[in-house]
């Protein structure tokens, strides 16, 4: 099993390149609020300029004085010229809101400017269809964020 998960990791270049911390500006319905966002994650640029990534993260907000705890997963595709990446992103994320959890995917876009070899920034949006066991609902995140990049 290692090798198999070695193998696909090097065939597509993949491999864990940055932690990403941020803030963003949540909105469930017509609530909104702001909070931090940290994720991880791994990305690759080809010789044509296509770029891809994937990111794991953790997200809270607090929206009208409750606090909403997410936790996701990306993908990105794109493309790079040099030091500024444009990308679409597909996006799963689990979501505790009101003593209830909800669930949905979503999808957005980005951009990156790395103007040195470690450091980084961002914008990212993005808008889930979420369905929890009281109701099905939108949730919308905008986040600006440091990349540390290794």
């Amino acid at each position: 099993m290692v090798h198999i998960s070695t193998a696909f990791w090097y065939i597509f270049g993949l491999r864990l390149t940055h932690i990403n911390i941020g803030a963003n500006n949540s909105t469930i319905d017509s609530h909104s609020g702001n909070g931090f966002d940290i994720s991880y994650g791994g990305s690759i640029v080809w010789e044509n300029g296509i770029c891809g990534a994937f990111d794991f993260s953790y997200g809270q907000a607090d929206i009208d004085n409750e606090t909403a705890n997410n936790y996701g997963g990306d993908l990105k595709l794109g493309y790079k010229y040099r030091d500024i990446a444009l990308y679409a992103i597909g996006s799963g994320i689990e979501q505790s809101y009101l003593n209830t959890n909800g669930s949905g995917f979503g999808y957005g876009g980005g951009v990156e400017y790395t103007p040195f070899k470690h450091i980084g920034f961002g914008l990212d949006y993005k808008t889930y269809s979420m369905t929890s066991s009281k109701k099905e609902y939108d949730f919308e995140v905008a986040k600006a964020y440091l990349k540390i990049l290794f």
